[in-house]
């Protein structure tokens, strides 16, 4: 370590500490492996669209993107997190690392070294969100929409 960090000023030091005090505490799922996804998945029964967009469950997995995972896992956004097969919960695991991933390099990509000037959810090359009425890019049936409770 080259001490930069015992050497920052109390301010800096109490703005990270209040950062961190709004951390929700949600799984990184990129430190995780299956087992431990599958233990945050199933703390609590919900349908996997609200699991994967809860930031007390997983860190930084949006709306957008748990339709990209879902359709990527081939699973239903109300299918509930408790009824899950094994393989199932693999296939989403493998899912939401892989959609994250290419989406995080992606967005790199279109930023270069810049910063995003378009910062939209609405992305071209989305397969599910954002496309309701158009065609699956597998299958070709057009994309439905499922409204659910509120959402």
């Amino acid at each position: 370590m080259d001490g930069r960090r015992d050497r920052a000023d109390p301010k800096e030091r109490s703005r990270v500490g209040a950062l961190a005090a709004l951390d929700p505490g949600g799984a990184e799922v990129f430190d995780a492996d299956v087992a431990a996804f599958h233990a945050v998945l199933v703390r609590e029964n919900h349908t996997l669209k609200r699991a994967l967009t809860d930031p007390r469950l997983f860190s930084g997995i949006g709306n957008a993107y748990s339709d990209e995972i879902l359709h990527r896992a081939r699973l239903s956004p109300v299918a509930w997190t408790q009824r899950l097969a094994d393989d199932e919960v693999a296939r989403l695991f493998a899912a939401t690392q892989r959609t994250l991933a290419d989406w995080t390099e992606r967005l790199r990509a279109d930023a270069g070294d810049g910063f995003p000037e378009r910062v939209t959810a609405f992305r071209e090359g989305m397969a599910a969100h954002g496309r309701y009425g158009k065609p699956c890019p597998d299958c070709g049936a057009p994309i439905q929409r499922i409204v659910y409770a509120s959402s």
